[in-house]
């Protein structure tokens, strides 16, 4: 669960808020950064192991771009997204409002289907109520 985040557990949540938002503000990025913890908390693995399972979060598939570009990126250079990683455990409002799910506004994958967004921040739509798996 989220209570015992290891160092690499943050670094690897961080840099799944890089690889799926860095182009987002701040709410954006925040939001994303909720969605793998809200899912820990609802199958009782950690925030990580959320991140990497497979065809999760884009970023993490082999074929990514952004996978390579993320894992050269230490504590330092992952700095802001660690602060965001911060917030959500301080316990910050999450605005994502409990979602376990989102895609960018240009994609419709099939899982969306039936399920009402819960919010739209900046250039990814969130839902709630689904469950991870």
């Amino acid at each position: 669960m989220t209570e015992s985040l290891t160092q690499e557990d943050q670094l690897t949540w961080a840099r799944t808020v890089y690889g799926e938002a860095r182009g987002e503000q701040r709410d954006g990025q925040l939001a994303v950064a909720f969605v793998p913890f809200n899912r820990a908390h609802m199958s009782g693995r950690t925030v990580a192991e959320e991140c990497v399972r497979p065809s999760q979060f884009s970023c993490w598939n082999h074929d990514d771009p952004n996978r390579a570009q993320m894992l050269r990126l230490d504590a330092e250079d992952l700095a802001p997204y660690l602060m965001i990683i911060e917030q959500v455990l301080a316990g910050v409002e999450d605005p994502s409002h409990g979602a376990t799910f989102y895609h960018t506004a240009t994609s419709k994958p099939k899982w969306r289907i039936g399920h009402s967004p819960c919010a739209r921040i900046g250039h990814h739509i969130f839902y709630r109520g689904i469950q991870p798996y």
